[in-house]
């Protein structure tokens, strides 16, 4: 999709516009949930000349989280009573004052920590015939009520999962963010059968193993039990 001027609704009842690009041509980055997954993109300085006093205040940054597979089926927990009208939406925040970064788990991080008080303008967006359009306000109760409702039928449903399901989820869980990239690219309805089928061969081999402890989960173990940074230093390749 093309960029856009998004214009946000500020708190004191006046509206702040800046300039968009959406997910597929902006930087973003994905944190897994077990229904859906969160797009947050790497902060956008907002347009115009510096200290002008209009939409180019000295530390203004967009940032955008959008949530993506509302409605997707892939999951066998995610087929749920409460349906969203929507596959994905967008929530636009202008930062003022502070200082945003993602890092390598694909996290958003701000100074200050709690950032919503600096929030100057936020937005709600959809997508409608591949354009994004501003939610209406009208809309937000009762989908702010059916995303709870949904929400709390999907953690009943986990309550429930024995032992060995909590390891065996993984294989949908990470297949689907396989597929969402792939989906995108338009690789179709096949590849996400064959994700399916792949990583369902994965768990099946290593399933009994790692629920003995006869196999150990290295990479989460590593994340648990290492202080400091927990990857490698990231270092650049030059070309021979």
């Amino acid at each position: 999709m093309a960029g856009c001027a998004v214009t946000c609704r500020t708190h004191s009842g006046g509206k702040s516009t800046a300039w968009w690009q959406p997910s597929n041509s902006t930087p973003s980055f994905s944190t897994e949930k077990p229904g859906s997954a969160c797009l947050i993109t790497v902060p956008i300085p907002v347009n115009g000349v510096e200290g002008d006093g209009g939409n180019g205040d000295v530390g203004d940054t967009l940032v955008v989280k959008e949530l993506i597979g509302l409605r997707e089926d892939f999951y066998p927990w995610a087929q749920m009573e409460a349906r969203l009208p929507y596959d994905n939406i967008a929530c636009v925040m202008r930062f003022h004052d502070v200082r945003s970064k993602i890092v390598l788990f694909g996290t958003l991080t701000t100074q200050p920590r709690d950032y919503a008080q600096s929030v100057a303008a936020e937005a709600l967006f959809v997508v409608k015939d591949g354009v994004y359009h501003p939610l209406p306000d009208d809309e937000i109760p009762n989908l702010t009520q059916t995303a709870a409702d949904a929400q709390l039928e999907l953690y009943r449903r986990v309550i429930d999962w024995d032992d060995k399901y909590r390891i065996e989820y993984g294989a949908d869980l990470y297949g689907y963010l396989l597929k969402s990239f792939a989906d995108s690219l338009g690789f179709g309805e096949a590849f996400g059968h064959t994700i399916r089928a792949c990583f369902g061969e994965s768990i099946e081999r290593h399933l009994d193993d790692l629920y003995s402890g006869r196999e150990r989960p290295w990479v989460l173990e590593h994340i648990a039990t290492t202080n400091g940074p927990i990857f490698s230093p990231l270092r650049g390749v030059s070309a021979s």
